[in-house]
């Protein structure tokens, strides 16, 4: 509501004041669209929690093969690809998921841009506590500051360094979770996805939506 009412304000003052075509007007434009967005998510979560299902994880990883590998290979990047033989379904939005898988990899590819060593691993496995995790790693130069890396507008990051914040807060809106991974060279991050066993119970469904009841942190 408060995201609406500025928007409101917002075109009144293009209509009485002459701003628009103003560069500083236009990016205070596109600041409130990306404020709407983010309260957006919190609406969308009840949407979302009702359209979960059990989703084939090698299934959402060949769709982001067909798409990773080709600008890649453009790119010299070598692709290196590490999946479990057997992965269970996991609990998640398809096209939520992909979208996080993407915003990784192409981060991933900028960073390889001038790397010498160009590579990009993919790694899913099951972990414990009923969890899947995908591994998105490269040999980039790294992050030298972690401390605020999953929070908006961070300083030289691409477009409104919105790309981590929204991928988190997608994760969390299906009960998974996104995490930067320390590592001596490179770059690493993990999503963590419930796993969706045929015998899965209403209760255990409970028990993992509770871990993960935090959309936003």
């Amino acid at each position: 509501n408060v995201c609406g009412a500025i928007g409101v304000i917002y075109e009144n003052m293009a209509r009485h004041s002459g701003l628009k075509g103003s560069k500083d007007y236009e990016a205070l434009g596109a600041l409130i669209q990306t404020l709407q967005k983010i309260a957006s998510l919190e609406l969308k979560h009840a949407q979302a929690e009702s359209a979960l299902g059990g989703i084939d994880l090698a299934e959402s990883l060949a769709e982001l093969r067909i798409v990773l590998e080709p600008y890649c290979e453009e790119a010299g990047i070598e692709v290196v690809w590490n999946l479990a033989e057997k992965l269970p379904p996991v609990w998640a939005d398809r096209h939520r998921l992909l979208q996080v898988l993407l915003n990784l990899t192409k981060n991933s590819e900028r960073a390889l841009e001038d790397a010498p060593v160009k590579r990009l691993a993919i790694e899913a496995f099951e972990g414990p506590g009923a969890m899947v995790s995908v591994r998105v790693r490269d040999t980039g130069p790294g992050i030298p500051s972690v401390e605020n890396l999953f929070q908006p507008f961070q300083k030289g990051a691409q477009s409104t360094g919105l790309g981590l914040y929204i991928s988190r807060a997608f994760m969390r809106s299906f009960r998974g979770e996104l995490r930067y991974e320390p590592t001596a060279e490179g770059c690493s991050f993990v999503i963590e996805l419930a796993a969706a066993r045929p015998h899965d119970s209403g209760s255990a469904h409970a028990n993992i939506h509770g871990q993960h009841t935090a959309l936003i942190a």
